[in-house]
């Protein structure tokens, strides 16, 4: 007998966002079941040309608070693409990564 199981891990992570301080989509932040996820252990944003504008370590999913809300060392960041990193620890030890892209808007 052979079994199958499926582990569904569920993070949402946006593909854009526009901090125009208008209340709607203002921050980058990843979401996900908080039965399922320990913490994140890091969320790095990258430029186009791989620089570093934005690190946050070991918050929990949801916290808007560890949020990117779009600038690079208190400057306002251009509408653009920005890869994003992450590092998520689940309850049952398995550390996932994430690797993509975020677009600002404007």
């Amino acid at each position: 007998i052979k079994f199958t199981v499926n582990k569904d891990r569920n993070v949402y992570i946006p593909n854009v966002f526009s901090p125009n301080n208008d209340g709607i989509n203002d921050v980058f932040f990843l979401s996900g079941n908080n039965k399922q996820i320990l913490k994140v252990k890091k969320l790095s944003i990258y430029n186009r040309w791989g620089a570093l504008v934005y690190e946050a370590l070991d918050f929990l999913p949801d916290d808007t608070s560890h949020a990117w809300d779009g600038p690079d060392q208190d400057h306002k960041m251009n509408p653009g693409v920005f890869v994003y990193l992450i590092e998520v620890e689940f309850i049952d030890g398995w550390v996932g990564g994430f690797k993509g892209d975020v677009t600002i808007i404007r």
